[in-house]
């Protein structure tokens, strides 16, 4: 009779675990692992990794990428005579079958100090399940039977490969080609999917859900942009809270994004002057706690009559804009704490982003009506981090643009970057494309009057935190020159405004890339903050403990090392 091997890896019940979490990730490849779940819930427990066992046994293996993820290590198997991916038999010192997959990539290729790219928050979950049938060895003295192989994926850190037991040979392959090499006709799929952004930003959420401590239940209000890169932070967010509503941003939404959203979630149509008027009442339960997660300011004139504070239920307001931040910072008192994370050094990448975007789209607008952005007198209005960064991308394209901003520090900086800094009338008088970028309303009739006849009216921000545009229908007729472009020509002059006068960036939905999530994240952590209701009233900030960790995660999760 064999002695029975005693085996220290995971038990039964803990694979069942990892099993769930890898098919809440691919469903659809429940039937397939059905003979895995059967060895899990009927097979003898203490047998799962034995290889004389008649039902199957756990296997592991490692796919390792290059480092620029583009080929994968193979070896050749010297008894089957195929490339596969290292890997093999769990031993019984191995705790689990990650630790078996490690352990024989050391033996079989000599390479330590692997990344793991993770499809989930757990480590252990492997980005693949394969059950395959192994032939009869004689030379083993074994039966055919069947492996369940646990697969992970790593990238290594150089392409060369350390000592190798005799015999073995290995080679990197191209995951274009991996379908035409051995069994490996799906898992290239796989792995591109493993490097997806996609993957990776739910990734990134679900790291930062993992170290938030949410206390007690909380409803959230949510004004957002319905644009494709909020889904993961709409899936985050629902994790440690309630969604009772979403608001969409009105000149911000793609249609697609919000049917999408409005199956698992309530669209509030809900505008500025409705939450004046109405109140929130319809969107929250007055049963517990609720936070406001607000884009420029809608909830600011609540906080002002003073409807909401803490004995309505409202824990307090999370503000992501730097229009929005001044309107919260202007209340005369405040009734509940206001996380801003506007000045946050997590969205200074965000704001370099957003001018260099809205400076695109102005350039693409501009020459699909003939004109070249480069022989125009360009000015930018308001000099803050998202001015900044349209002064850096103009100048970029060998245009020294005029300057105008209220504070004569905030002058100074732009001059001494090179910008020309008129005074205001000058600068109004002269311009023949204007960046507005105050998020203070800081054009009115008054200046559009004095715009130089044919100027160009781009905004950052949406049309009713940027300028007063109610004033001109009295005095100023239209024509729409294009899809995007409306002429406004009265008695005193004739200008062009671009997009109704919303974000021109958003023509071209915007795209901020992997960015985003930094803000997003810090929003969730001040979510975490106003659970625990000992915030004090007024504006806060997230700590920079806090920032340190969400930087370091994404770090972890999006940059190739």
């Amino acid at each position: 009779m064999q002695e029975q091997i005693a085996y220290s890896g995971m038990p039964a019940h803990e694979l069942k675990v990892l099993v769930k979490d890898y098919l809440s990730v691919f469903p659809d490849e429940k039937a397939r692992l059905a003979q895995l779940m059967q060895l899990l819930d009927h097979g003898d427990p203490a047998r799962l990794y034995d290889r004389s066992y008649a039902l199957g046994h756990i296997t592991a293996s490692a796919f390792i990428l290059s480092p620029c993820r583009k080929e994968v290590l193979l070896i050749r198997h010297p008894e089957l005579d195929v490339l596969l991916q290292p890997g093999g038999h769990i031993d019984p010192c191995d705790c689990s079958p990650l630790a078996g997959a490690l352990r024989e990539v050391r033996e079989e290729t000599g390479i330590t100090g692997l990344r793991q790219l993770l499809i989930n928050t757990h480590h252990l979950v492997p980005f693949d399940i394969n059950t395959h049938d192994i032939p009869a060895s004689e030379s083993k003295n074994e039966s055919s039977h069947v492996h369940h192989d646990f697969r992970y994926l790593f990238v290594s850190a150089a392409t060369a490969v350390g000592s190798t037991p005799e015999g073995i040979e290995w080679r990197w392959v191209n995951i274009n080609t991996l379908s035409n090499v051995g069994s490996h006709k799906g898992i290239a799929h796989k792995i591109r999917y493993a490097l997806s952004k996609e993957v990776r930003a739910t990734t990134f959420y679900d790291l930062v859900i993992n170290s938030l401590k949410v206390n007690g239940s909380v409803d959230t209000v949510v004004v957002a942009h319905l644009i494709p890169d909020i889904f993961p932070y709409l899936t985050a967010l629902s994790q440690v809270s309630n969604i009772t509503a979403v608001i969409p941003k009105p000149r911000s939404q793609v249609r697609e994004v919000k049917e999408r959203i409005k199956k698992d979630l309530r669209i509030s149509h809900l505008n500025r002057e409705l939450i004046v008027e109405q109140g929130l009442g319809s969107l929250v339960s007055q049963s517990g706690g609720f936070v406001l997660l607000d884009i420029g300011g809608y909830f600011a004139p609540l906080l002002a009559n003073g409807s909401h504070g803490h004995d309505s239920g409202l824990l307090g307001v999370i503000e992501d804009t730097e229009n929005g931040h001044q309107k919260y910072a202007a209340l005369e008192r405040h009734s509940v704490p206001v996380f801003s994370v506007a000045r946050s050094p997590l969205k200074d990448t965000e704001d370099l982003l957003v001018g260099q975007s809205v400076v695109f789209s102005a350039d693409a607008i501009l020459r699909d009506l003939g004109q070249l952005f480069q022989y125009a007198r360009v000015g930018i209005l308001g000099f803050g981090k998202v001015g900044r960064s349209i002064l850096h991308h103009v100048m970029q394209r060998n245009v020294v643009p005029m300057v105008y901003e209220s504070n004569p520090i905030r002058r100074l900086e732009a001059f001494n970057l090179g910008a020309l800094v008129p005074n205001r009338a000058k600068f109004i008088s002269e311009v023949e494309v204007i960046f507005s970028a105050t998020g203070s309303k800081a054009l009115r009739l008054e200046d559009f009057r004095k715009l130089q006849s044919g100027c160009f009216v781009f905004s950052v921000t949406s049309s009713d935190d940027e300028m007063d545009l109610s004033s001109l229908s009295p005095e100023y007729d239209t024509h729409r020159l294009s899809e995007t472009v409306i002429q406004l020509y009265g008695r005193h002059n004739y200008f062009y405004l671009v997009n109704g006068g919303n974000a021109v960036n958003f023509i071209h939905k915007a795209v901020l890339g992997d960015f985003i999530h930094l803000v997003r994240a810090e929003m969730l952590f001040a979510l975490e903050a106003l659970s625990y209701r000992t915030a004090p009233a007024g504006i806060q900030e997230v700590c920079d403990a806090s920032r340190k960790r969400i930087a370091a995660m994404w770090l972890d999760t999006f940059v190739d090392r």
